[in-house]
């Protein structure tokens, strides 16, 4: 347990290492990160912008407190729609594995701490049965559970990865649909696609808490 512990801290230190040459270039390039600016992106440079909101999904799985919504709203920002859409898919299936390889190093162990620290998530778990691609689709459907939590629980389970992956990304894509809208849109908070993408993630997770209240009330009535 002490070997998989330095191993998470030596990734979390190179993590950080990254995020702050990151933040550092942002910082001194900031006056040219226009949207006008950013739209004139050549390919080559568009490669480097798509890897580093890659490596920005793969820093927020090692970090508890950074929100999944920062690489969702940056990459509708600056990247036209299409391509958007596919790089946070991309982003969260990169996201989920990384998350689902944590929980593997971790072990069966730190099944016990996930849950602990997360009672509603725990309350679930307790459902769980063998078909892995609905409970995986369940679970992140639930837009109120954290990624990280139910990503490191299915790796320290042991769960079959193709399943769990599969119905991470389906479950997921309404959120990923309304996130990237809402980046699109992130320079004109006022405007019909912005108001419409808010409320359709503010409908999204109603839906879910209801989804959610349902099943529960279902269970404790059989």
């Amino acid at each position: 347990m002490k070997q998989h512990s330095l191993r998470l801290n030596l990734a979390r230190a190179a993590a950080l290492v990254i995020w702050i040459g990151a933040g550092a270039f942002l910082i001194t390039h900031r006056t040219q990160l226009t949207p006008q600016v950013i739209q004139t992106i050549s390919p080559e440079k568009r490669f480097l912008l798509i890897l580093f909101l890659l490596l920005l999904y793969a820093r927020k799985t090692l970090s508890l407190v950074f929100p999944l919504k920062v690489p969702q709203l940056a990459a509708g920002l600056l990247l036209p729609a299409h391509l958007a859409v596919l790089i946070n898919l991309l982003g969260t299936g990169v996201s989920a594995a990384v998350g689902y390889g944590m929980g593997r190093l971790l072990g069966g162990d730190s099944v016990h701490r996930i849950t602990e620290k997360n009672p509603r998530l725990a309350a679930l778990l307790n459902e769980q049965n063998s078909d892995g691609f609905f409970f995986s689709f369940f679970l992140r459907s639930l837009v109120f559970l954290p990624l990280d939590a139910v990503s490191l629980y299915f790796g320290a389970s042991e769960a079959d990865f193709r399943s769990y992956l599969a119905g991470s990304l389906i479950g997921m894509l309404p959120n990923v649909l309304l996130s990237t809208l809402m980046g699109a849109a992130l320079t004109d908070p006022k405007s019909p696609a912005f108001l419409l993408s808010m409320a359709g993630f503010l409908l999204l997770s109603a839906g879910s808490a209801f989804w959610y209240a349902m099943r529960r009330k279902r269970r404790t009535e059989t």
